[in-house]
């Protein structure tokens, strides 16, 4: 189940007008590899997966990209996790986690009119583009230590770097009226500004302190 073109859940009576049935279907394959090499440890993984939807409407101006496979807002291709862990001692580990993925399918507009001086998107097709590509590099560092010989629990303290690399990864891009002070415009020529929404564009520095009875 989706919306309809053009649906709008505020002004419509009951929300079947809104909304529509659709056949999904969704494949794929994962693959993973470990290794160890003397205090050295890590994994790979990689998964390819797809997940497309499709309308079945009648009426015309109820069909999605003209009742034609689209990707769903899941579908991501690619997938690429990796970790690396050093265990330096018995009180040190360092850890390298890397994720990358196909960024997630986004609706552009195929154009624009303009209405009582206002422009305004035309959406002819949905999920027709796809953000950037995603990933990210983040480190830990874990210490653990107790000076009692039989302790009731052990505790560790782990510094955590996220984001290592600073990559500005994209939330969402929408549209805008333009303005002079929004920089992250991507279509100069476009009537409308188009920006993108970042959760978190630099390195993130974290301390924890964990603990376990025995």
């Amino acid at each position: 189940m989706t919306y309809r073109p053009g649906a709008d859940f505020f002004l419509a009576e009951s929300i079947e007008q809104s909304v529509a049935q659709v056949e999904g279907k969704a494949y794929g394959v994962e693959l993973s590899f470990k290794k160890k090499v003397g205090n050295v440890n890590g994994w790979l993984n990689y998964t390819w997966s797809r997940s497309l939807l499709r309308s079945d409407e009648e009426n015309l101006s109820n069909r999605i990209n003209n009742n034609n496979w689209f990707s769903s807002d899941f579908d991501r291709p690619h997938i690429i996790n990796a970790s690396v862990n050093i265990i330096a001692d018995k009180y040190n580990t360092v850890s390298f986690n890397f994720t990358g993925q196909t960024g997630r399918p986004y609706t552009i507009a195929n154009g624009v009119f303009e209405f009582e001086d206002i422009n305004v998107p035309i959406f002819l097709e949905r999920n027709n583009d796809r953000l950037p590509t995603y990933h990210r590099l983040d480190f830990s560092w874990k210490v653990s230590y107790s000076k009692k010989k039989n302790p009731r629990w052990v505790g560790d303290w782990t510094f955590t770097v996220y984001n290592v690399y600073g990559r500005k990864n994209a939330y969402s891009r929408f549209y805008s009226q333009r303005d002079g002070n929004l920089d992250k415009d991507f279509f100069g020529g476009f009537p409308l500004g188009s920006y993108q929404l970042e959760v978190s564009n630099s390195p993130i520095l974290a301390l924890t302190y964990n603990f376990t009875f025995l």
